[in-house]
């Protein structure tokens, strides 16, 4: 059974390398780091904020996805542009997965809310660990040391009123694949873009409980699906609810604190319904956010307060 998983968990990380420099980690709290999935949203709150987020999928398993990112970003003294920076690091078995990023906003007013446009610059870079593999005989795990160092581009379009918020972003505009040497090679091809459609509102119930439904569409070439989240939040400071993704049948627990207007913390456990047993054995998915302010503005009405 170990050489087994082994091997699936070997065979799972090369398919990632040659894949997965395009394909973006679905996150629980996308909500809370919309800033990394769209470049759009960067200078959303309106001031200088930095976002942290770790997760890490299926507990107990050797060679689990991780995933980590960091966001700060800020309008600036023309409050129509807003920049930012944006690190990624994702490990998915024997694979490592790094992007840095610089984020661009152009803000239009429009009505009572903000139509933002936005660009991200930066590289990918990918390698694969040396580890013992399962088979040395078999010639897949013979396979070189695939590297690479890839320029890349996002797109997004973001739009925020008091009322509600929602995004349209293709994180990825380049990708690499490997040719017969095994070297990778950078290409554009519209049909390898993932498009992300998020969307989120907060509705009051009374003056110390708010709903916050949101909800994410992934379309891509090789993964298709949504996430909804329902949330409720007492008195802006504490917030607890379920949600569930398609992508890969998780049922998902969220709960949050606001610490005060500038700190907040939120945590995430995945249940993954959909698997098979060796796999639903582990201790699910966990996730946690940090966001921090370096100033606010007081608006109650707004959806993304908190």
């Amino acid at each position: 059974m170990k050489k087994l998983l082994a091997y699936i968990v070997f065979t799972f990380s090369f398919t990632m390398l040659v894949f997965g420099q395009q394909q973006m980690q679905v996150v629980s709290m996308f909500d809370k780091g919309i800033v990394f999935l769209n470049p759009g949203a960067t200078g959303n709150k309106e001031a200088l904020a930095a976002n942290f987020l770790f997760r890490k999928n299926w507990l107990n398993i050797a060679g689990s996805p991780l995933y980590s990112a960091f966001t700060a970003h800020a309008p600036l003294k023309d409050p129509k542009i807003a920049m930012g920076v944006h690190i990624e690091y994702q490990k998915d078995g024997i694979t490592n997965m790094t992007g840095v990023y610089v984020n661009y906003a152009y803000r239009i007013p429009m009505g009572p809310g903000k139509l933002s446009l936005g660009l991200k610059f930066g590289v990918n870079t990918g390698s694969k660990d040396e580890v013992e593999v399962p088979d040395p005989g078999d010639p897949y795990f013979t396979k070189p040391n695939l590297k690479y160092f890839i320029p890349n581009a996002g797109f997004g379009a973001y739009y925020t009123n008091p009322k509600f918020w929602a995004g349209l972003s293709i994180p990825r505009l380049l990708y690499a694949t490997p040719n017969s040497s095994y070297e990778y090679q950078i290409g554009y091809d519209i049909k390898q873009f993932e498009y992300y459609f998020t969307g989120g509102t907060k509705i009051p119930v009374n003056n110390d409980i708010a709903v916050e439904p949101s909800a994410l569409i992934l379309l891509s070439k090789y993964s298709t699906g949504f996430e909804i989240n329902a949330l409720a939040t007492y008195k802006s400071n504490y917030k607890g609810g379920l949600g569930f993704r398609s992508m890969d049948s998780a049922l998902i627990i969220i709960l949050g604190y606001r610490l005060n207007n500038q700190f907040t913390l939120g945590y995430s456990y995945d249940l993954n319904l959909g698997l098979n047993k060796t796999w639903r054995s582990s201790f699910g998915s966990h996730e946690i956010n940090v966001s921090y302010k370096f100033g606010y503005t007081v608006n109650a009405s707004s959806p993304r307060r908190f």
